[in-house]
């Protein structure tokens, strides 16, 4: 929204293997210093704030499975003011 954009400080796309436990942090802020999930450790994509968008060709992609893989975005804030 754009009325709190001024809040994102930077993004994280990670490609995931395995079993995850996000599933019970969906929907619930979690301190940026709480963690990740270990399986995710291949860091696909970032964006900080001052950073250019992602640009790809039409034909390219990020590949997704049915199998073991996944991806997580995690968002992270700089909201000191709780707004």
């Amino acid at each position: 929204q754009q009325a709190t954009r001024h809040l994102v400080h930077h993004l994280v796309l990670s490609e995931c293997d395995g079993a995850s436990h996000f599933g019970s942090l969906e929907g619930n802020p979690t301190p940026c210093n709480a963690g990740g999930d270990p399986n995710c450790r291949s860091v696909v994509y970032g964006w900080a704030v001052g950073g250019d968008a992602m640009q790809v060709p039409e034909v390219a992609g990020i590949p997704v499975t049915k199998d073991r893989h996944y991806y997580v975005l995690e968002i992270h804030y700089n909201n000191p003011d709780s707004e």
